[in-house]
This record gives structure tokens, C-alpha cells and sequence, in this order.
């Protein structure tokens, strides 16, 4: 007779931790001794643990600082298929400073923050030469990143806890280490971003630093006096180093974000202002400038429930980089509060006219699919740059599909005119649709008589024909 076999219907065992806690201490204490025989990495973590449990934070910390996996710096005489990738070091890494990290989040203190920064500095410093090769995914640059956060977050809640050693200390680490981490320098760890834990004499030490560097150090010196700026919660020092000759969009943008950081949100509002009065200029004002200025003086402004301004904002937005973007968000905006009649004309004129190519993708969100496809053909090498034309003709050719034939044909030749796989799976995807539209256009004899040329120009290409096949795309088919 044959057994049965064990049902698959799902567990009704209780949770894992509720189990163990319900097990008798001596078994526990067998369960957790094997584990520790048996996982390497399970010995470790109970260790630290015991350490933390008996001898507190630190003394756990200072024993993962101590357990951080070394890199080999001779990987850089191997060949390079043979180098070794760094998601196993990464790994380690959070495995190993597990109590550390965890400490300095649920329980921060003083004593943790070095052990933060000595751990920011080691994996920064054995990685600071070979990033170009072994980092490619910045699986470690992510792991750096994690950790001074962590610091800026830790230093922040025990600032108060802090006396002037603690502070003189962390002046001393953000001036000779964390401004020597080569590529593994995290953008976010200046003296700015440590206000509250510096105090006065934190910052004083530092100032100490950088008056003593003079010009020895001419790119620490800049931060430094922009970091300066900030901590002295100076205005006028932050709109003259931030600001420049605050002559354009830009250099307006770049005071608003340090007077926020001082508290002066008031003083950003009105530079915010002032930079979206200029007039756009390819040659100097980056594009994302308006971008940022117009949503942070959007944001504040509906804050305060001051409708007209913020359409004001979003309107210059349109006015100085008309994208479908900047188009939407003033459309959305001004449609929820009634405006857009009002707003409207002139803004779709002003698309149309300075950026038809996104005016195009505004029409087809908007579901104006006629409107768009007049418009499209004469943008076609736009939008292709833009990776938007595949989307354009799958759109459009719902209404239109005897008008999208011809292109279709144009870019499955143009796909075909070189061999690769990449390039054949597109063909493919551009065959069915082009089968579909052809269909729906009555053309589909026309269609057959197409793909049997494309299957003849493929004779010598079996992939080609494999992922055809495959698709169902064979000449017998059509």
C-alpha cells in the first residue's frame, strides 16, 4: 500500500520566537550552543552580543570595529577575471557591525560615535583606490553612506550628552578624516550637517583648523567657510559664499537650501523668488534649477494656502523649461483649484510651441490622442532620443493604425540591420504590434507579405528566427 504524501496545506506552527520562548531554558541553551558549533557566523554574533549584555555598547562596539573584515590589497596584482567582487565584504561588513550600528540607532551615545567614524574611515580607506574596479554596483559607497547617516542621526540625539572633549574630537575627525576618504568621502559628512553635536567648541576647534590651514588646503578652506556660514547661523555669510554675484537661477537655489538650514525659511522664500524672475539662459542656469525653485516656493507658498503664488511658480517653471513635466504640475494644480481655464490657452500655445515634444506626451496623458498624432510625425526623431516614439505609436495607433504602419516597418528594418539578440527581441515586439495595428487597418495580407520578407532577409540569421518562432511570428503563421 503507498504512504501517503505529507499534505501541503499551510503550517499551523506558531511563530518561530514563540516557540523558542516556549521551550525549557536547558534545551535553548543546547539549541543556541550547536548553532554556534555548527554557523560560524551565529559563534560571532552571540559573542558580541554577550559582550553587549556584560560590558555594555562600547565594549561591543570597539569588538565588531576590532572583528571588520580586511580587504586584500593584492587583489590589484591579480588578473582581472580572477579579482573577487566586493558584495561578500559588504555583507560582512553589516553582519559584523550589526551591534554596533544597531546600538548607536536604538541607544545613542558619545562613546559610540567614534567607533562610528573609525568604521566609516577603515572600509573608506581600504576601498579609496580600487573603487573604479571593485565597486562597479557602489554596493560600498552605499555601505559608507548607511554608516554616516547613522553618525549624523547618533550625534544628533546625544548632542546634549556631549561635553567638549566629545566635540573638540568630532571637530578633529570631520577635518582630517572624513575629508580624506578619497571617492569614499559620503557628500553629506561637513561640518554643517553636525551643528548641534559640535557646539561651541566643536566649532571653535574647527575654526582653529581652518584658520591654521590657511590656504595651504584651498578646496577645505571653501567648505569650511561655507560650513562656517551655516554654523554661525550667519544670513548675509550664507547669501555672499552660497549666493555669489546672485545672478541667475542657480546661484539663487543655491542659498535656499543653507537658510532653511538656518531657520531663515522667510529669507529663502524671497531668493526662491528672485530666481524664478530670471529669464532662462541654456548657457548657465542648469535646468534642474528651475525645477527645484519652482517646487520649493510651490511647497511654501501652499503651506501658507497662497494659491497664487504657487501657480505663479509653476507657471515661470513652464515659461523657462517647458517639459511635460513642468506642464502637468501646473495643470494638476490649477484644475484642483479652478484656475486652469484661465491659465490654459496660453500655456498649452507656449508648449506647443517651445517644447513640442513634450507637449505631445502632455496630449496623450490627457487621452487627445488626435491632437498628438498630428503633431508626432514631424517630431519622430525627438522622441525617439527620448525613447518615448515605441509609446507614442502603441497610443496613437489605437485611432490611427493605418498611419503608424509604415513607421513600424521603418524601425523593425532598422533593427534588423545589424545582428544581436537585443536587437531581435525588439523586432519581434514591433512585429506583433505591427501585426496587430495591420489587423485593425485591414492589411493583413499586406502584413504576411511583409514578414515573409523579413524572414527571407533572416535565412542565415537561426537566432533571429529561434526568438521569431518563438513569438509566433513564423511566415506559415503570419
Amino acid at each position: 500500500m503507498s504512504q501517503r504524501p505529507p499534505s501541503s496545506a499551510p503550517s499551523q506552527e506558531p511563530p518561530l520566537s514563540e516557540w523558542l520562548g516556549g521551550l525549557p531554558s536547558s534545551l535553548l541553551v543546547d539549541i543556541i550552543t550547536r548553532g554556534c558549533a555548527i554557523v560560524p557566523g551565529f559563534l560571532t554574533y552571540v559573542e558580541q552580543r554577550r559582550v553587549q549584555s556584560t560590558h555594555g555598547d562600547v565594549a561591543a562596539g570597539e569588538r565588531a570595529l576590532a572583528a571588520l573584515p580586511r580587504v586584500d590589497v593584492a587583489w590589484d596584482d591579480l588578473p582581472w577575471n580572477h579579482r573577487p567582487g566586493v558584495s561578500f565584504y559588504s555583507d560582512d561588513i553589516r553582519q559584523t557591525l550589526e551591534p554596533l550600528m544597531s546600538a548607536a540607532e536604538e541607544r545613542p551615545q558619545p562613546g559610540l560615535l567614534t567607533l562610528i567614524e573609525q568604521a566609516i574611515s577603515s572600509i573608506s580607506l581600504a576601498f579609496k583606490d580600487m573603487a573604479p574596479y571593485y565597486d562597479e554596483e557602489g554596493e560600498v559607497y552605499s555601505l559608507v553612506e548607511e554608516l554616516s547617516e547613522i553618525l549624523k542621526r547618533a550625534a544628533a540625539a546625544c548632542a546634549d550628552e556631549m561635553d567638549a572633549a566629545d566635540r573638540v574630537a568630532l571637530a578633529d575627525w570631520i577635518w582630517d578624516g572624513a575629508s580624506n576618504l578619497g571617492d569614499y568621502t559620503p557628500v553629506g559628512l561637513r561640518a554643517s550637517a553636525f551643528a548641534e553635536a559640535l557646539g561651541v567648541e566643536g566649532r571653535e576647534h574647527l575654526r582653529a583648523l581652518t584658520q591654521a590651514a590657511g590656504s595651504e588646503d584651498s578646496w577645505r578652506m571653501r567648505e569650511a567657510i561655507e560650513d562656517f556660514a551655516v554654523l554661525d547661523r550667519d544670513p548675509d555669510a550664507v547669501i555672499a559664499v552660497f549666493g555669489g554675484d546672485l545672478g541667475s537661477a542657480g546661484a539663487c537655489w543655491n542659498v535656499v537650501t543653507p537658510l532653511v538650514a538656518i531657520g531663515r525659511t522667510d529669507l529663502a522664500t524671497e531668493y526662491a523668488r528672485r530666481g524664478l524672475e530670471f529669464e532662462p539662459d541654456q548657457r548657465r542656469i542648469p535646468v534642474a534649477s528651475y525645477f527645484q525653485l519652482a517646487d520649493f516656493l510651490t511647497d511654501e507658498a501652499l503651506k501658507r494656502g497662497d494659491i497664487d503664488e504657487a501657480l505663479w511658480a509653476l507657471g515661470r517653471a513652464v515659461h523657462a523649461m517647458p517639459s511635460e513635466r513642468t506642464y502637468t504640475k501646473l495643470r494638476d494644480l490649477a484644475l484642483a483649484h479652478d484656475r486652469w481655464e484661465d491659465l490654459r490657452p496660453e500655456t498649452e500655445a507656449w508648449m506647443e510651441a517651445q517644447a513640442p515634444d513634450g507637449w505631445i506626451l502632455a496630449l496623450i496623458d490627457e487621452d487627445r490622442v488626435d491632437e498628438a498624432w498630428k503633431l508626432a510625425p514631424a517630431q519622430r526623431k525627438w522622441l525617439e532620443g527620448r525613447g518615448q516614439w515605441d509609446h507614442v505609436l502603441a497610443v496613437c495607433g489605437r485611432k490611427h493604425p493605418a498611419e503608424v504602419l509604415t513607421h513600424y516597418r521603418r524601425l523593425i528594418d532598422d533593427d534588423l540591420s545589424e545582428t544581436g539578440r537585443h536587437r531581435y527581441e525588439r523586432a519581434a515586439e514591433r512585429l506583433i504590434q505591427l501585426r496587430e495595428f495591420s489587423d485593425m487597418a485591414g492589411r493583413h495580407d499586406a502584413f504576411v507579405d511583409y514578414l515573409r520578407l523579413v524572414w527571407e532577409g533572416a535565412r542565415r540569421r537561426p537566432l533571429c528566427k529561434e526568438i521569431f518562432t518563438a513569438s509566433g511570428l513564423s511566415p506559415t503563421v503570419g
